[in-house]
């Protein structure tokens, strides 16, 4: 790792993430962005848009702050993220504004560390469902999470069902190509 640890620390998620994003928009035929924290907020930052004729589409740039928003979901369920990035109090706050309690959310930020992704299903929208998984780099620290947006009407309960894995899987496959090793991870 002495040798390969330099190369890996400079590594472009953008870059290493593009191609797996574009296989998951096109086998899901919905849009999935990427997203990076930045200690508050989560902030798109790559797109694929999905090939339905009604799709739901994000500006690279959007930032997201809401615990409404699954990507941000994610961020919180790692404390943040790489260490010294904090929530600076929204996890105090926000949990109230979804009718969660302090417990329920630290419930929540678990079920996410286990299960790996998390479901916005018409929380932050009533027309939009969001799901997100994490992305870790070779140290397993969260570097980003794949967001799969798509709207609500074709957006089934079911269909979540089958989408959660492969977004899951997808952002897998882009923290493997940064050198995350799950194995080492749990």
């Amino acid at each position: 790792m002495s040798i390969v640890g330099p190369l890996l620390s400079h590594l472009d998620l953008r870059s290493l993430a593009y191609p797996i994003m574009k296989e998951l928009a096109e086998q899901t035929r919905e849009t999935v962005s990427l997203c990076v924290f930045d200690g508050v907020e989560a902030i798109v930052v790559e797109q694929v848009q999905g090939t339905e004729m009604i799709r739901h589409v994000t500006p690279i740039g959007t930032r997201y702050l809401s615990l409404s928003h699954a990507t941000v979901r994610v961020f919180h369920a790692w404390g943040g993220g790489e260490p010294g990035l904090k929530t600076e109090g929204a996890d105090e706050v926000q949990p109230a504004v979804l009718g969660w309690s302090r417990e329920s959310y630290d419930q929540h930020c678990a079920e996410i560390r286990e299960r790996l992704y998390t479901v916005n299903n018409r929380d932050s929208n009533a027309d939009e469902v969001g799901i997100a998984s994490p992305i870790f780099d070779h140290r397993g620290g969260i570097v980003g999470a794949l967001l799969l947006a798509a709207p609500a009407f074709r957006t089934s309960e079911e269909r979540i069902d089958t989408l959660c894995p492969a977004v899951r899987e997808a952002a897998e496959r882009v923290g493997r190509s940064m050198g995350f090793t799950p194995e080492n991870f749990r």
